[in-house]
């Protein structure tokens, strides 16, 4: 990052005659933090000990498991860890009005990862991905299941479908 241009070309991007400002206070480039889901992402994280962004979408038991594959890696490579779990939030003068313009992205964005298979163990659920035209396309083997707000525990009933 002491260069005034960037120059790269990789098999998908490809930058040229790229100014980067402000220049970092961190020598010799700011902390780089992975953003992991899966068992290979957290295994690569903690190969290149890398700090762990974990995903707050996640079932506690499975990020639980995730976590301790990322420290595991790193341990054995004599690696130090470090990991955040981030969570959303969002302030406004009032509950309603938070929830009014909040609401909307926000379950967009659980949409999107319940689509992709956040919520729910890989056994349960083996989703695969099509990019039509203009959007991704999820298809599913199984559908999930949830128990509905009203249920009582135990009961399930089929996860909503969405587009």
């Amino acid at each position: 990052m002491d260069r005034e241009k960037v120059y790269f070309v990789g098999k998908r991007y490809t930058l040229q005659n790229v100014m980067v400002t402000p220049k970092p206070v961190q020598k010799p480039h700011p902390p780089i933090w992975v953003a992991a889901l899966g068992d290979e992402a957290m295994k690569r994280a903690g190969r290149l000990a890398t700090p762990l962004l974990a995903d707050s979408f996640q079932l506690p038991e499975r990020l639980k498991r995730r976590v301790a594959l990322y420290r595991e890696t790193a341990e054995s490579r004599g690696r130090a860890h470090k990991v955040v779990v981030f969570r959303e939030g969002f302030v406004a003068p009032t509950r309603e009005e938070a929830i009014r313009r909040y609401e909307a992205g926000l379950l967009s964005t659980h949409r999107y990862y319940w689509r992709h298979g956040s919520y729910y163990p890989e056994s349960r659920r083996r989703r695969t991905s099509t990019w039509r035209g203009s959007r991704w396309s999820a298809s599913s083997s199984a559908r999930p299941t949830t128990a509905s707000s009203g249920s009582r525990p135990g009961t399930a009933r089929s996860a909503p479908t969405t587009s």
